[in-house]
């Protein structure tokens, strides 16, 4: 396949449940989903630099 050829989308999945796939992603006052622990693992690096 040469680089200007794109692969075709994947199926979307029109069964998912979608409060069992948002779990642990509250959505917050600024409008956007946030998952506690990897929002913390974010701010780690942050808080070191590597942004």
């Amino acid at each position: 396949m040469s680089a200007d050829q794109q692969l075709p989308d994947p199926p979307v999945p029109q069964d998912i449940d979608k409060p069992m796939a948002l779990h642990g992603f509250p959505l917050c006052s600024d409008g956007r989903l946030y998952h506690l622990v990897l929002a913390e693992m974010a701010l780690d690096e942050v808080g070191d630099g590597h942004v």
